[in-house]
């Protein structure tokens, strides 16, 4: 390694918007819930708030995609739609009704409506027992809906698996711990037996989805989306024909970014010098890392190339150039070694816990240092990581200033939470949790990588299976992890291998552990195109 003083300082050109970029201009992602503890508030608001949040933007996609079809207002409106339906079906005369039939019908609606959403029961008189009387209540809910055709609904969707982790059943079967750790997740929570359900303000009902090209095993749990079919009055459910998510929010335009003057004649194809693929065109770029997972040997060969090249210290005039081009560094979760720990309530649990510990606070000096190094050099952001000390809720705070005391102090780190955004360019980048990513694949087949990503993108939630199989802190008023504001131009998550792909005009990214492979994003800001490094034992590429 050539030493910092043998090559000569970069030259980066400032970009529009940063530095600062660590603040979430465009009000992509809600304000991180207030600091303090309350043991009052439930999660149910949570479902609410999502529902409320993104229900405009799901009741245009239904528009957009079902032009022709009504929207019945609620679930309680469809039912009773379908019930009117079948009170016409049961008429015999203009002044009599079939009573059997009819008041078949009219307790389908009773059975629908009996439940709010969440398991909130449904206050007020009980339901009629004349069918005359059920079918003008029928009627009246249905409003404009005709009962005889497919409505449209924007309601919440949801899975229920036999597979989601019970803290019930750890608890009957721990005989240790008087209060046992939360249960693990499992690998695959995926399962034949699994039902849809949709559920609305008004009410909830099974969903049959057989009438869809996705099986259950892809469909996503926990969204917001608009629904097109009709209540089957004999059964109550919900046959649903199609889908419409509220869609990708549109990312904010792009504006060139100013770029590095080319190589001097002289310069070019010098022996042992490579710009690393990232082009004539001196473009700036973002290099995008995950997993470095630093322990008190500071990361070995791979983190010392990566920092040598980022402030220059490497290579002739074409690797300076590259590295010139890099406008920030950003790190996606996992920065410091040590796993959590898989507890068990009926094992050595607390000396688990000690080593995984002991492990993470072993490496934190290392990523302090290696922040610092590079801060001092460009603009770093880091995002916390479900390996990282910290909150186990998300939305992750930032990393404690007490643990990297070196990077607070320095102007060029930023600690995000995650999720989180941050600008470069005026090109807003979403962070999305890695544990939330995680959970998602678990149950919900291929949602793990950049399929996934494109899936929270389109549904606006970056956390959906939260807080059914995934800790969030419980808020009233605001569901923290759905996109409600503005767009954003890329998403990137750590994850367990690379992968690129588009969606909605935004580029998704997920990169693999860094500690397994040196492996870097460079996402070009003007083209957005995105090509991975690898950094080892040489100057990369």
């Amino acid at each position: 390694m050539v030493s910092p003083g043998a090559a000569p300082p970069l030259t980066r050109p400032p970009l529009p918007g940063h530095p600062p970029s660590g603040v979430d201009a465009g009000g992509v992602l809600p304000p991180p819930p207030p600091l303090g503890r309350s043991h009052a508030r439930q999660y149910a608001p949570l479902y609410v708030a999502r529902l409320k949040a993104l229900t405009p933007a799901a009741t245009a996609a239904a528009a957009a995609a079902w032009p022709d079809v009504p929207l019945a207002p609620s679930l309680l409106a469809a039912a009773a739609a379908a019930a009117a339906a079948g009170v016409a079906a049961a008429t015999t005369d203009a002044s009599s009704l079939n009573e059997p039939k009819a008041t078949a019908a009219a307790a389908a609606v009773s059975a629908t409506a009996a439940t709010g959403p969440l398991g909130v029961k449904k206050e007020g008189p009980p339901p009629a027992s004349s069918a005359t009387a059920m079918a003008a209540r029928a009627r009246s809910a249905a409003n404009d809906v005709d009962a005889g055709v497919d409505v449209a609904v924007v309601v919440l969707l949801l899975k229920i698996t036999p597979k989601r982790p019970s803290l019930l059943a750890a608890y009957a079967s721990s005989r240790r711990a008087l209060v046992p750790p939360p249960p693990d997740p499992p690998a695959d929570g995926i399962s034949p037996d699994d039902v849809v359900v949709v559920e609305d303000a008004s009410s909830r009902a099974r969903a049959d989805v057989s009438a869809l090209r996705t099986p259950v095993s892809r469909l996503p749990t926990g969204v917001v989306v608009a629904v097109r079919g009709r209540v089957v009055t004999s059964t109550g459910a919900f046959r649903v024909v199609a889908l419409a998510p509220p869609g990708v929010p549109p990312p904010p335009p792009r504006h060139p970014l100013p770029t590095l003057p080319p190589l001097a004649a002289a310069d070019v194809g010098r022996p042992g010098d490579g710009d690393l693929g990232f082009g004539a065109a001196g473009d700036p770029h973002v290099l995008i890392l995950g997993g470095l997972r630093l322990g008190p040997d500071g990361g070995g060969a791979a983190v010392a190339a990566l920092l040598a090249f980022l402030r220059g210290d490497v290579g002739g005039p074409a690797a300076a150039r590259a590295a010139a081009s890099v406008a920030a560094l950003v790190l996606a979760g996992d920065s410091v070694a040590g796993a959590p720990a898989s507890v068990d309530g009926d094992g050595d649990s607390d000396a688990a816990a000690a080593a995984t510990a002991a492990a993470t606070a072993a490496g934190l000096p290392a990523l302090d240092a290696f922040l610092a190094a590079a801060g001092a050099a460009l603009p770093v952001a880091i995002l916390p990581g479900p390996g990282d000390p910290g909150p186990a809720l998300l939305p992750s705070p930032p990393l404690h200033r007490a643990l990297l005391p070196a990077a607070a102090a320095s102007a060029g780190v930023t600690r995000l939470s995650a999720p989180g955004v941050y600008t470069v360019g005026g090109r807003p980048l979403l962070g999305v949790a890695a544990g939330a990513l995680a959970d998602h694949g678990r149950y919900v087949r291929g949602g793990g990588g950049v399929a996934g990503l494109a899936t929270l993108l389109t549904y606006r939630c970056v956390a959906p299976t939260a807080p059914d199989t995934l800790g969030v802190v419980p808020t009233e008023g605001v569901d923290p992890v759905v996109l409600a504001g503005g767009g954003v131009a890329a998403a990137y998550a750590l994850g367990t291998e690379w992968g690129v792909g588009e969606v909605g005009g935004v580029v998704t990214v997920t990169v693999p552990p860094f500690a397994e492979g040196g492996v870097v994003a460079a996402l070009n800001l003007n083209t957005m195109a995105v090509r991975p490094l690898r950094f080892g034992g040489g100057l990369g590429g």
